[in-house]
């Protein structure tokens, strides 16, 4: 992720086909995903929250699947 991203559309791209995001909460993205509702947000520059964030995800079907499909109606509203 740069360190600006004035309109964010690959989180966009993402959500629209049910996948959760992990980005930095920067620019645009903070307007695209809804932190711990279509994906999270981390600090920019903060590796060890990154990756927390990543192995969340990869640990729970659930949680992949509730954030992918909030995701996708969020786009679908847009």
């Amino acid at each position: 992720t740069p360190t600006y991203e004035p309109f964010g559309i690959v989180p966009l791209e993402a959500m629209a086909c049910a996948v959760p995001v992990v980005a930095h909460d920067v620019g645009g993205h903070r307007d695209s995903v809804a932190d711990r509702r279509t994906g999270r947000l981390v600090p920019e520059g903060d590796t060890p929250a990154l990756a927390a964030a990543v192995r969340d995800l990869l640990g729970s079907d659930r949680t992949r699947r509730r954030y992918g499909t909030a995701g996708r109606e969020r786009v679908l509203t847009l």
